[in-house]
């Protein structure tokens, strides 16, 4: 399976990541799209919300302009 991953994307030219990254991009994405934490943990497999939460979703700079905006329109700033 590793080596399938692997030509897989070579042939798409990036470079190459572990699955783990791509488990910790999956659930960054999830979220990002609106799923809840709680279905998230449970597809990721964690006993701990926290594990989910704190080690596996990051923010990406998009994510954080994103709410700033809404911040921004919610209090009629800039």
């Amino acid at each position: 399976m590793i080596l399938q991953y692997y030509k897989i994307v070579d042939k798409a030219g990036i470079p190459r990541f572990s699955m783990h990254t791509l488990r910790h991009t999956f659930a960054t994405r999830a979220i990002e799209a609106g799923m809840k934490p709680k279905t998230l943990q449970e597809i990721l497999g964690h006993a701990n919300i926290g594990v989910t939460m704190n080690l596996y979703v990051h923010i990406t700079e998009d994510e954080k302009e994103k709410e700033i905006k809404k911040f921004e329109q919610a209090f009629k700033i800039g």
